[in-house]
């Protein structure tokens, strides 16, 4: 399973950060954030890093200028060998 642990607009950054983790214990994978606005997308990946009872996504970024204003649907997903998950959506608030 994978969890959105926060998201929203991060004026400082001027994007879109968005936060989580899958409940798995491991080393070697990769979270997606996906953006999907009618028929407008965006993401941003980064590498997983393994901790004592999760795997965190860290933070992900999708830069403002990839978006145009309004609402967003936010998506996390996990992918490794071994194992694959996503989130539920989330909707994101776009200035």
């Amino acid at each position: 399973m994978v969890l959105i642990t926060w998201s929203g607009w991060d004026p400082t950054l001027g994007g879109v950060e968005v936060g989580g983790y899958a409940d798995l214990v491991e080393s070697g994978g990769t979270c997606t954030l996906m953006l999907a606005k009618g028929a407008a997308t965006a993401s941003a990946s980064r590498a997983a890093s393994a901790d004592v009872s999760s795997t965190s996504c860290g933070a992900l970024t999708v830069p403002g200028a990839e978006l145009s204003p309004g609402t967003w649907e936010a998506v996390l997903t996990y992918e490794s060998p071994g194992a694959a998950g996503t989130s539920e959506p989330v909707e994101v608030e776009v200035p």
